[in-house]
């Protein structure tokens, strides 16, 4: 691989400040990040160095194939006084679901507001958006931060040549399980 490639630190990066920051100082010329990253570098990078950013769909092992990962939360009033559970709504719908989209530049929620907010019309946001179409949502299981966890310190040992895919993912595969256990409440 060409120096500069990506980061120095890739199989390590756990905080997009430093990418953020190879980004600036113009010292990579690719990294793997997300949309909510856009506007940040709309703000910081002068228009002739923002131009030269594209977005591109993540390859996959076989020509062809991509993957886009998609996010989100999940939120919920633990309350059963329903004025209460009215007001966190309302609150949920204007981060979520309105104008705060417009200036986090968190892609919204719905192709509603993607239609109707001008911000999403811009071509990025639109390639986003079709990005979006087999964006694959991550699982919503009590493992899946774990599973998360040793996939990216399996693929950083690779990456460093600490081990093959294959001792990596085994040993991943073992502290997954061993998690596993203790979450159904195993020894």
């Amino acid at each position: 691989m060409t120096s500069g490639a990506s980061p120095a630190r890739v199989a390590t990066i756990n905080d997009y400040d430093v990418i953020q920051q190879s980004v600036e100082g113009g010292s990579v010329a690719m990294f793997l990040g997300g949309s909510f990253q856009w506007p940040t570098l709309q703000s910081v990078l002068p228009k002739e160095e923002l131009a030269k950013w594209k977005i591109s769909p993540i390859p996959g092992t076989r020509p062809g194939q991509t993957a886009t990962g998609t996010g989100g939360w999940t939120v919920a009033a633990l309350s059963d006084d329903p004025e209460k559970v009215a007001a966190c709504a309302s609150i949920i719908k204007e981060i979520y679901l309105g104008k705060a989209n417009e200036i986090t530049g968190e892609l919204p929620t719905s192709q509603r507001l993607f239609r109707s907010i001008d911000t999403f019309k811009e071509p990025i946001y639109q390639e986003f958006r079709r990005l979006l179409r087999t964006g694959q949502p991550r699982p919503g299981l009590a493992i899946y931060p774990e599973l998360s966890n040793q996939m990216q310190i399996a693929i950083g040992s690779v990456l460093t040549g600490g081990s093959s895919p294959e001792e990596a993912l085994d040993a991943a595969g073992e502290r997954v399980k061993q998690t596993w256990e203790l979450q159904r409440g195993g020894t």
